[in-house]
């Protein structure tokens, strides 16, 4: 710090000042990150509570059934990474396509199950015959897109 005219006790007090004021920012930094991420947990609670009280008026007395249906599935179907829980992973799948279309999904798995019905499995068993080679989740997937349009095209009359 000679080549800016600063003695060294200066030069020492300066880069003591500059420390405190990047590890302060970093703080900062942190804390804003923190409360973004607690807004945004809180948002997303929020969203699933009120996705939650919609299925029950939905469903009305068939929701427990339902509910059970469906973590019924969960637990068999949901694979977790190491280490993690299979809650954490449906939480995830949550947060991407919300509460009710997971439970939903998971409850028509779950009846599917039930009742041994199960659509969309392959050309010949009640599936489409453009599923032929698919694995059973892309055959699954593609029966659940099937309806979800055929809902719609439904509703759009």
């Amino acid at each position: 710090m000679a080549e800016a005219g600063l003695l060294p006790a200066q030069a020492e007090a300066l880069s003591k000042q500059w420390n405190a004021f990047v590890a302060e920012q970093g703080t900062l930094q942190q804390t804003a990150a923190a409360a973004a991420e607690a807004a945004e947990l809180q948002k997303r609670h929020t969203e699933n509570v009120r996705q939650e009280t919609a299925l029950k008026t939905e469903w009305g007395a068939n929701h427990d059934a339902n509910i059970a249906a469906a973590k019924q599935a969960m637990g068999q179907f949901v694979v977790p990474a190491a280490g993690d829980k299979w809650e954490q992973v449906v939480a995830a799948v949550e947060g991407v396509i919300g509460y009710a279309a997971t439970i939903k999904m998971f409850n028509g798995i779950g009846k599917s199950l039930a009742t041994g019905q199960i659509r969309g499995v392959g050309a010949g068993e009640g599936g489409n015959a453009a599923d032929a080679g698919k694995t059973a989740g892309e055959r699954a997937a593609a029966a659940m897109e099937r309806e979800r349009l055929a809902r719609e095209a439904g509703a759009a009359r």
